[in-house]
């Protein structure tokens, strides 16, 4: 029933979908995203059975950059 508090936490979860799925060209992007983003967090690592393949360096700088500027706890470089 808390309205006020429901749009807080959906204004935040846009922000962070925003910030971490549309990175890429490929609908598998909002995974690579996600594994990113979870691994740059140390919270496991990003690798992608086939035919996936994780993100690069460009792409994966880009993930850093907005996990930071969201106040997440980056742990890898």
């Amino acid at each position: 029933g808390d309205v006020g508090r429901v749009r807080e936490l959906q204004e935040r979860i846009m922000k962070v979908s925003g910030a971490l799925y549309g990175v890429g060209r490929h609908v598998s992007s909002f995974l690579k995203g996600v594994k990113c983003s979870l691994d740059l967090m140390g919270i496991c690592n990003d690798f992608m059975a086939e035919p996936f393949s994780r993100f690069r360096e460009e792409e994966r700088s880009i993930i850093r950059s907005r996990l930071l500027a969201l106040g997440a706890n980056v742990v890898k470089e």
